[in-house]
C-alpha cells in the first residue's frame, strides 16, 4: 500500500514539477529579440497574391490535377524563368531579388548560438507552386538560392527544368 502511495504521488507531482521548471523558458526577453537582417527583402511574395496557371512541369506523385495552395503569379514565374539560368556565383542578395522579385522565403542560418552567433548563410526560396502551407513537401516546383556570409551565391539548387542548379549537391564537409 505504501508502495502504491509512493507511486501515485510522483506520478500525479512529476508533471507538475517539469511545469513550473519550464515555466518562463520559452518568453523572449526583450535583450533577446532577434536582430535586424540586413538586405532583407522588405516584402516577401504573398500568399495571398496567386497566380492561376502553372508554367512549369510538376513531377511529384499523386492525382492529377493537383490542387495548390499557392501558385506564383504567371508573371513572376515567366520573370523567374527568364532571369534565374542567367544568375552567377558571386550575384548579390539584392540583385537576384531585383531580378526576379520577392521570394516567398528569406532564411538566415546562424552558428551554433542562433542570432547571437555570426550570421553564416542565407537562403531565398522561390516556390512557383505549393500544395499546402504547413506540410514540408519536396515536389514542389521550386528553386532555392544560397547565400555566403557576405550575401552573395553560392549555390543554386533547382526542381525546374529550365533552370540548372549551380554548385549543387554541396561538396562533403560544407
Amino acid at each position: 500500500m505504501k508502495r502504491l502511495a509512493v507511486l501515485l504521488l510522483i506520478v500525479v507531482c512529476s508533471p507538475l514539477i517539469f511545469w513550473v521548471a519550464m515555466r518562463g523558458r520559452h518568453r523572449v526577453k526583450p535583450s533577446e529579440e532577434i536582430p535586424e537582417i540586413p538586405h532583407r527583402p522588405t516584402t516577401l511574395a504573398s500568399p495571398t497574391n496567386v497566380g492561376r496557371q502553372l508554367l512549369v512541369g510538376d513531377n511529384g506523385p499523386g492525382p492529377r490535377p493537383i490542387r495548390y495552395a499557392y501558385i506564383m503569379p504567371e508573371d513572376q514565374q515567366r520573370r523567374v524563368l527568364r532571369e534565374a539560368p542567367k544568375l552567377m556565383v558571386g550575384d548579390t542578395v539584392d540583385l537576384v531579388v531585383e531580378k526576379l522579385g520577392p521570394p516567398f522565403d528569406d532564411r538566415v542560418g546562424y552558428g551554433p548560438k542562433g542570432s547571437n552567433s555570426p550570421k553564416r548563410h542565407r537562403r531565398l526560396l522561390y516556390y512557383f507552386a505549393k500544395r499546402d502551407f504547413e506540410l514540408v513537401n519536396e515536389y514542389d516546383p521550386n528553386i532555392h538560392l544560397f547565400f555566403d556570409e557576405k550575401d552573395r551565391i553560392e549555390a543554386i539548387a533547382s526542381e525546374i527544368a529550365d533552370i540548372p542548379s549551380v554548385n549543387w549537391p554541396p561538396a562533403p564537409g560544407r
